[in-house]
């Protein structure tokens, strides 16, 4: 395991996010009052660094819009719920350090929709929300800061390396980052390359804004492996160069540096989690 706080490998699966870096502002009135998850578990199940999760096998959206993780913190919970908030101490900012791996206190959660009335991507994270605020006692607010933040660009007219399919609800897969010492998989169904900018700020450390301007739906399935010899001495290899390097010669898109307004998230307080 790691030994930054932020970017655990478990960290990097589990952000299986699918809305762009400037989301939609989350849902007001009555719409949003009536979205809301029918059952919701939430147990204790470790905490600290005694405690060693696994790796998920799958991501935490399941068929019927359950929203299903065995060994979520509550940085997984907010960043799911907000995902336009995901990167720490940049455009998250204030949650305790038990959020956090490694001393973050992991809850096996499970919410479910009503039946029949399975909830899309979007609105499952209106009802996260939801469940924060009754749950956890969460309260933030957002001010807009200009932060460093990278810039996806496509090389020349458009994304390649990549199936466009029509958007289909019950289809639908957020992007994924599968971490090895070696490699990396991103692999995504019925996805956009919005949500694909927004699962790289883990990797890349830092907001990532989506220039492309491409918003067809499609399939992806990108393993990026480094070729050059293990690094030795238990040197982590450089991600960040590989996934530069895999976005470029393998879907057409360039990844530059640069400064924006972005909007930050503000904690102005959380508490652990009420019990069942």
């Amino acid at each position: 395991m790691h030994s930054s706080r932020f970017a655990s490998p478990r960290a990097l699966a589990n952000l299986a996010l699918g809305l762009a870096l400037f989301a939609c502002p989350p849902m007001r009135g009555q719409r949003a009052a009536r979205l809301h998850f029918d059952a919701v578990s939430i147990r204790p199940v470790g905490e600290g660094v005694g405690f060693h999760p696994s790796p998920p096998r799958v991501g935490p959206v399941r068929p019927g819009g359950q929203y299903v993780n065995e060994q979520a913190t509550l940085f997984d919970l907010v960043s799911f719920a907000y995902p336009e908030s995901a990167v720490p101490r940049q455009t998250l900012i204030g949650l305790p350090d038990w959020a956090f791996f490694p001393f973050a206190r992991y809850y096996a959660v499970i919410a479910k929709p009503v039946a029949g009335s399975p909830p899309t991507l979007s609105e499952m994270r209106v009802m996260m929300q939801g469940v924060l605020e009754k749950r956890f006692e969460f309260k933030a607010h957002v001010e807009r800061r200009t932060i460093p933040v990278y810039f996806l660009d496509c090389v020349g007219s458009g994304p390649k390396g990549i199936t466009v399919v029509e958007p289909k609800k019950e289809q639908s897969v957020p992007p994924r980052i599968g971490v090895g010492w070696q490699d990396i998989a991103i692999s995504g169904r019925a996805t956009s390359i919005a949500a694909l900018a927004q699962i790289l700020t883990i990797p890349f450390g830092r907001p990532v804004v989506d220039r492309t301007g491409f918003t067809e739906t499609f399939d992806v399935d990108l393993p990026l492996r480094n070729d050059g010899p293990p690094p030795g001495n238990f040197v982590k290899p450089d991600r960040k160069d590989l996934l530069t390097r895999g976005l470029r010669e393998k879907l057409g898109l360039i990844v530059t540096s640069g400064t924006a307004v972005v909007p930050v998230m503000i904690v102005d307080h959380v508490s652990p989690p009420t019990p069942n």
